[in-house]
């Protein structure tokens, strides 16, 4: 399946969950997750997805006004940042935030630092 095609498929659905993503190339995992994201997306998941990158929470903050719960267990590359400010002005409707584990073993930090 395509990232295009995920795409015409996200603009009906509300929860999108791409928990254990596995794909080949590093930066897929994040290609496909943005395809997506819709602004009528209420739940993202992505737990456990390791090579996750930085752009997913970006894109979320960007794309997602509508997102009431966001799950990034356990997901992500070394060193995450979340960017704390831009999840709650782009997404005013956030009511979950699951982010243990995120980072890996070397964690995540905040943008901008608390």
């Amino acid at each position: 399946i395509t990232a295009a095609a995920l795409q015409r498929l996200s603009d009906r659905l509300r929860c999108v969950r791409l928990d254990r993503l596995r794909p080949r190339a590093l930066t897929a995992a994040t290609k496909t997750l943005v395809a997506m994201m819709t602004p009528r997306l209420r739940v993202l998941g992505a737990a456990d997805v390791p090579t996750l990158g930085r752009q997913a929470l970006a894109a979320a903050a960007e794309m997602c006004p509508a997102l009431t719960v966001l799950d990034f267990t356990g997901s992500g590359q070394h060193n995450m940042v979340l960017p704390w400010v831009a999840l709650m002005a782009g997404c005013p409707a956030l009511q979950e935030l699951r982010i243990s584990g995120m980072g890996g073993e070397q964690g995540w930090t905040s943008h901008p630092a608390v």
